[in-house]
Protein backbone atom coordinates (compact mmCIF):
# COMPACT_ATOMS: atom_id res chain seq x y z
CA UNK A 1 0.00 0.00 0.00
CA UNK A 2 1.20 3.49 -0.85
CA UNK A 3 0.95 6.06 1.93
CA UNK A 4 -0.24 9.54 0.98
CA UNK A 5 1.92 12.20 2.63
CA UNK A 6 1.62 15.96 3.06
CA UNK A 7 4.71 17.94 4.09
CA UNK A 8 4.45 21.31 5.87
CA UNK A 9 7.83 22.95 6.35
CA UNK A 10 8.96 26.53 5.74
CA UNK A 11 12.51 25.54 4.74
CA UNK A 12 12.23 25.08 1.00
CA UNK A 13 15.51 23.27 0.39
CA UNK A 14 14.83 20.73 3.14
CA UNK A 15 11.20 20.30 2.03
CA UNK A 16 12.10 19.74 -1.62
CA UNK A 17 14.87 17.29 -0.75
CA UNK A 18 12.60 15.31 1.56
CA UNK A 19 9.84 15.16 -1.05
CA UNK A 20 12.29 13.87 -3.64
CA UNK A 21 13.55 11.13 -1.32
CA UNK A 22 10.03 10.06 -0.33
CA UNK A 23 8.80 9.95 -3.91
CA UNK A 24 11.67 7.64 -4.85
CA UNK A 25 10.40 4.98 -2.43
CA UNK A 26 7.88 2.28 -3.29
CA UNK A 27 5.70 2.92 -0.25
CA UNK A 28 5.19 6.71 -0.23
CA UNK A 29 3.67 9.39 -2.41
CA UNK A 30 3.86 13.05 -1.45
CA UNK A 31 0.42 14.40 -2.34
CA UNK A 32 1.22 18.06 -1.66
CA UNK A 33 3.37 20.41 0.38
CA UNK A 34 3.12 23.85 1.94
CA UNK A 35 5.40 26.35 3.62
CA UNK A 36 2.81 27.61 6.12
CA UNK A 37 0.03 26.28 8.35
CA UNK A 38 -2.89 28.07 6.67
CA UNK A 39 -2.22 26.54 3.25
CA UNK A 40 -1.22 23.24 4.85
CA UNK A 41 -4.51 22.89 6.74
CA UNK A 42 -6.43 23.55 3.51
CA UNK A 43 -4.46 20.74 1.84
CA UNK A 44 -5.28 18.39 4.72
CA UNK A 45 -9.00 19.22 4.41
CA UNK A 46 -8.88 18.39 0.71
CA UNK A 47 -6.54 15.40 0.66
CA UNK A 48 -6.94 13.66 4.07
CA UNK A 49 -3.41 12.20 3.91
CA UNK A 50 -2.25 9.11 5.77
CA UNK A 51 0.77 10.99 7.11
CA UNK A 52 1.50 14.64 7.85
CA UNK A 53 5.16 15.58 8.26
CA UNK A 54 5.03 18.87 10.14
CA UNK A 55 7.89 21.16 11.10
CA UNK A 56 7.70 22.25 14.75
CA UNK A 57 8.73 25.86 14.14
CA UNK A 58 6.86 27.43 11.23
CA UNK A 59 8.16 30.82 10.08
CA UNK A 60 11.08 30.56 12.53
CA UNK A 61 9.40 31.33 15.86
CA UNK A 62 5.79 30.17 15.67
CA UNK A 63 5.26 26.65 17.03
CA UNK A 64 2.84 24.43 15.14
CA UNK A 65 1.40 22.85 18.30
CA UNK A 66 -1.77 24.94 18.26
CA UNK A 67 -2.67 23.60 14.80
CA UNK A 68 -2.56 19.93 15.83
CA UNK A 69 -6.03 19.69 17.45
CA UNK A 70 -7.51 21.40 14.37
CA UNK A 71 -5.69 19.01 12.05
CA UNK A 72 -6.87 15.99 14.06
CA UNK A 73 -10.46 17.31 13.99
CA UNK A 74 -10.35 17.79 10.21
CA UNK A 75 -8.69 14.47 9.43
CA UNK A 76 -8.74 12.08 12.42
CA UNK A 77 -7.00 9.27 10.55
CA UNK A 78 -3.99 11.38 9.59
CA UNK A 79 -0.88 10.50 11.59
CA UNK A 80 0.84 13.74 12.63
CA UNK A 81 4.62 13.47 12.82
CA UNK A 82 6.69 16.42 13.97
CA UNK A 83 9.91 16.52 11.98
CA UNK A 84 12.17 19.09 13.61
CA UNK A 85 15.67 20.13 14.62
CA UNK A 86 14.54 20.78 18.20
CA UNK A 87 15.70 18.38 20.87
CA UNK A 88 14.57 20.84 23.55
CA UNK A 89 13.08 19.08 26.57
CA UNK A 90 10.09 21.46 26.76
CA UNK A 91 9.27 20.97 23.08
CA UNK A 92 9.41 17.18 23.39
CA UNK A 93 7.25 17.20 26.51
CA UNK A 94 4.74 19.64 24.99
CA UNK A 95 4.47 17.44 21.90
CA UNK A 96 3.51 14.52 24.15
CA UNK A 97 0.70 16.65 25.59
CA UNK A 98 -0.65 17.32 22.09
CA UNK A 99 -0.64 13.56 21.39
CA UNK A 100 1.39 13.70 18.20
CA UNK A 101 2.03 10.31 16.61
CA UNK A 102 5.75 10.89 16.24
CA UNK A 103 8.54 13.31 17.11
CA UNK A 104 11.52 12.80 14.83
CA UNK A 105 14.67 14.83 14.38
CA UNK A 106 15.65 16.12 10.96
CA UNK A 107 19.10 14.62 11.53
CA UNK A 108 17.54 11.12 11.40
CA UNK A 109 19.08 9.04 8.57
CA UNK A 110 16.54 8.61 5.77
CA UNK A 111 16.46 4.79 6.09
CA UNK A 112 15.56 5.18 9.78
CA UNK A 113 13.01 7.86 8.92
CA UNK A 114 11.35 5.49 6.44
CA UNK A 115 11.05 2.76 9.08
CA UNK A 116 9.73 5.21 11.66
CA UNK A 117 7.04 6.64 9.36
CA UNK A 118 5.82 3.18 8.38
CA UNK A 119 5.78 1.97 11.99
CA UNK A 120 3.85 5.06 13.09
CA UNK A 121 1.30 4.42 10.33
CA UNK A 122 0.92 0.87 11.71
CA UNK A 123 0.04 2.28 15.13
CA UNK A 124 3.29 2.91 16.97
CA UNK A 125 4.00 6.23 18.66
CA UNK A 126 7.66 7.04 18.19
CA UNK A 127 10.28 9.61 19.08
CA UNK A 128 13.85 9.70 17.85
CA UNK A 129 16.02 7.32 19.88
CA UNK A 130 18.18 10.13 21.24
CA UNK A 131 15.12 11.90 22.71
CA UNK A 132 14.00 9.10 25.03
CA UNK A 133 16.04 10.34 27.98
CA UNK A 134 14.93 13.92 27.30
CA UNK A 135 11.24 13.01 27.50
CA UNK A 136 11.81 10.83 30.55
CA UNK A 137 13.61 13.68 32.31
CA UNK A 138 10.74 16.06 31.55
CA UNK A 139 8.16 13.62 32.90
CA UNK A 140 10.30 12.97 35.95
CA UNK A 141 10.67 16.69 36.69
CA UNK A 142 6.94 17.27 36.31
CA UNK A 143 6.11 14.35 38.61
CA UNK A 144 8.68 15.35 41.20
CA UNK A 145 7.59 19.01 41.21
CA UNK A 146 4.10 17.91 42.28
CA UNK A 147 5.53 16.99 45.71
CA UNK A 148 6.69 20.56 46.35
CA UNK A 149 5.10 22.74 49.00
CA UNK A 150 3.24 25.88 47.98
CA UNK A 151 6.21 28.08 48.94
CA UNK A 152 8.62 25.81 47.05
CA UNK A 153 6.41 26.04 43.95
CA UNK A 154 6.42 29.84 44.24
CA UNK A 155 10.21 29.84 44.41
CA UNK A 156 10.52 27.37 41.53
CA UNK A 157 8.31 29.63 39.37
CA UNK A 158 10.57 32.59 40.14
CA UNK A 159 13.70 30.55 39.40
CA UNK A 160 12.21 29.68 36.00
CA UNK A 161 11.82 33.41 35.37
CA UNK A 162 15.58 33.77 35.84
CA UNK A 163 15.50 35.41 39.26
CA UNK A 164 18.45 35.11 41.66
CA UNK A 165 18.11 34.07 45.30
CA UNK A 166 18.48 37.72 46.29
CA UNK A 167 15.70 38.77 43.88
CA UNK A 168 13.43 35.98 45.16
CA UNK A 169 14.07 36.95 48.79
CA UNK A 170 13.12 40.54 48.00
CA UNK A 171 10.00 39.55 46.04
CA UNK A 172 8.72 37.18 48.76
CA UNK A 173 9.84 39.27 51.76
CA UNK A 174 11.97 36.46 53.20
CA UNK A 175 15.69 36.18 53.90
CA UNK A 176 18.15 35.05 51.25
CA UNK A 177 19.22 32.22 53.56
CA UNK A 178 15.60 30.97 53.69
CA UNK A 179 15.51 31.00 49.88
CA UNK A 180 18.72 28.94 49.80
CA UNK A 181 17.15 26.34 52.11
CA UNK A 182 14.05 26.15 49.90
CA UNK A 183 16.17 25.84 46.74
CA UNK A 184 18.13 23.00 48.34
CA UNK A 185 14.87 21.21 49.21
CA UNK A 186 13.52 21.73 45.67
CA UNK A 187 16.67 20.22 44.17
CA UNK A 188 16.34 17.14 46.40
CA UNK A 189 12.62 16.65 45.69
CA UNK A 190 13.09 17.03 41.95
CA UNK A 191 16.04 14.68 41.93
CA UNK A 192 18.38 17.16 40.25
CA UNK A 193 21.74 18.57 41.25
CA UNK A 194 21.92 21.98 39.59
CA UNK A 195 19.65 24.99 39.47
CA UNK A 196 19.67 24.93 35.65
CA UNK A 197 18.17 21.42 35.68
CA UNK A 198 14.99 22.82 37.25
CA UNK A 199 14.24 24.93 34.18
Amino acid sequence: MTLGIVVIDDHEIFRRGLIQLLNQTEWAEVLADADNLVDGIELIKKLRPDILLLDLYINHDKKSFEAIPKIKAISPDTNVILLTVSDNEKDVFEASQYKVDGYLLKSTPFSKLEDSIQNIWKGDVLISDSLGSTLFKGLQNKYNSQSLSLREREILALIKKGMTNKDIASALFISENTVKIHVSNILKKMGVHKRTEML
